[in-house]
């Protein structure tokens, strides 16, 4: 074999190779552009997925703030009367969603702070209480624990309370355990114990049932 022959050989088995080698990579890239195309289907699918849990959050978080605002506006007029508003204003806040709580009589913004010596606030955080407890899930048991809860709300108004507690106990079967000293709330109990000191050990005796 001549060296024409030898080199012309040699050339050949290098084209056969480079023939070889293209191959694979198209082969290569033939498989990389195909999971390429499953890898975007898949983040496609993954931002629709998102997008509709977002809308869903959405939606759930709104009918819960119109849900909350409505009982609780509704639970404000029981006890005191006349035209009251209570609205949430969601917004963002550096990136982080924010809530506030806004109170409006005859039209006119309260402050909820202040409004009626406290017992107003008093009486909106044991609504939402009820509220959250309602939709909370899993379903726990409808216990409330409830220490004091009614401190500031004036002895004029203490009777509405009262019955707004009880009706709400009632009407949506949640077990209520209030600690107070205010005996309007006691006559509306089922079972009322009387604590009492006993050479420094509290004790519990029961009054009504």
């Amino acid at each position: 074999m001549s060296d024409l022959d030898i080199r012309l050989k040699s050339i050949s088995n290098k084209v056969q190779q480079t023939v070889g080698m293209k191959k694979q990579l198209e082969e290569r890239f033939g498989s990389l552009d195909r999971e390429i195309k499953r890898l975007g289907a898949s983040l496609e699918l993954k931002q629709m997925t998102k997008e509709v849990l977002d809308k869903l959050v959405t939606l759930e978080r709104r009918s819960a703030s119109e849900e909350l605002q409505r009982l609780v506006t509704r639970g404000i007029v029981a006890v005191w009367g006349g035209d009251w508003e209570f609205k949430i204003e969601e917004g963002m806040r550096a990136d982080i969603s924010s809530a506030k709580f806004k109170l409006f009589k005859d039209g006119e913004e309260e402050d909820i702070l202040d409004s009626h010596g406290g017992g107003l606030v008093q009486v909106i955080s044991f609504l939402m209480r009820v509220i959250f407890l309602l939709r909370i899930t899993p379903k726990l048991r409808k216990y409330m624990f409830l220490d004091e809860p009614f401190s500031q709300v004036s002895a004029n108004y203490q009777p509405s309370v009262a019955e707004l507690v009880s009706q709400l106990a009632r009407d949506l079967m949640i077990k209520m355990l209030m600690v107070t000293h205010q005996p309007v709330f006691s006559e509306k109990a089922d079972r009322v114990y009387q604590l009492y000191d006993s050479n420094g050990e509290t004790k519990a005796k029961l009054i009504r049932e």
